[in-house]
């Protein structure tokens, strides 16, 4: 169900009714297969229950503004949207990149992100797999050996004031960051392990009825922290990953009487924000709640 509880308008509902995706006639997507196998198959169970409200996906909406400027700005040689096929242990893997444009004799596979500025540097594993994915695709699919991977990453928080100040900020508000290319064979067993997670998940909800958990990666868990703090407020003057490095700094402050020691639990940032849509229905998060 689609809400709208902010009153966005109308043109926010009627992009996402008329959404045009359509993943063929594949098992399972590689945004699945990437996904925790827990919450692929809570998603399935519970697609008619899981209540979306239009705000929570502007950023996803605005994303599709991407394929305009793909369409009307590519290259005859350029292949855009291309939805790709590979069988992979029983079950057919669809993924579809953004574009693959040649430049210089070499095939460089392209997916266009809104995201942030604070993004840029960090570890990306995800669009690292993701993109490996999605070369393997056009291997076995399009018989097409892709030479490079790139994220084209529209930075949605840029600051020019920021990017005069620091060289290692973002220099401009579109950043293109190239991304490790695996072999095939890491490509194609990468994928292997993926879509057996999901069998062996699908498998033991047949039979027994129950799910795997998902990790704390799967989660976005964070760890737990010690703040120091001024008695009553809220704001941290530092945090610390133990008791005993909070209490050194505590004991060494002159105004120390005026502060205390919080111990701040980490918590599953993704179930707490629902940011799977299905948290409401999974027991591992429920029970924990609890």
């Amino acid at each position: 169900m689609i809400t709208n509880k902010y009153g966005l308008p109308h043109q926010f509902l009627n992009l996402l009714a008329r959404d045009k995706y359509d993943s063929g006639d594949s098992r399972i997507t590689i945004t699945r297969l990437l996904s925790s196998p827990r919450i692929s198959l809570l998603q399935q169970r519970h697609e008619a229950e899981i209540v979306t409200d239009i705000s929570d996906d502007v950023w996803k909406l605005m994303g599709k503004s991407i394929h305009t400027v793909l369409e009307q700005g590519a290259d005859e040689s350029d292949i855009i949207e291309k939805r790709m096929f590979a069988e992979v242990n029983g079950w057919k893997v669809s993924g579809q990149c953004d574009a693959i444009r040649t430049e210089d004799a070499q095939k460089i596979l392209m997916d266009w992100k809104f995201t942030s500025a604070y993004a840029i540097g960090k570890n990306q594993s995800k669009w690292e797999e993701q993109l490996n994915c999605y070369a393997y695709l056009a291997h076995a699919d399009l018989k097409m050996d892709i030479d490079r991977l790139q994220v084209i990453a529209i930075l949605r928080d840029w600051q020019k004031s920021k990017a005069l100040n620091s060289n290692s900020y973002p220099q401009a508000s579109v950043h293109i960051e190239e991304i490790p290319m695996w072999s095939r064979e890491e490509q194609y067993n990468f994928i292997y392990e993926r879509v057996r997670a999901h069998q062996n998940a699908f498998f033991e909800y047949d039979i027994y009825g129950t799910l795997p958990e998902c990790s704390d990666t799967d989660r976005w868990k964070r760890e737990s922290v010690w703040a120091v703090c001024k008695i009553g407020g809220v704001r941290s003057v530092k945090n610390f990953d133990s008791l005993e490095e909070a209490n050194g700094f505590h004991q060494k402050m002159k105004t120390k009487d005026e502060y205390e020691v919080v111990e701040r639990k980490g918590e599953p940032a993704r179930c707490v924000g629902n940011y799977c849509q299905v948290a409401p229905f999974c027991e591992q998060y429920q029970e924990e709640i609890k």
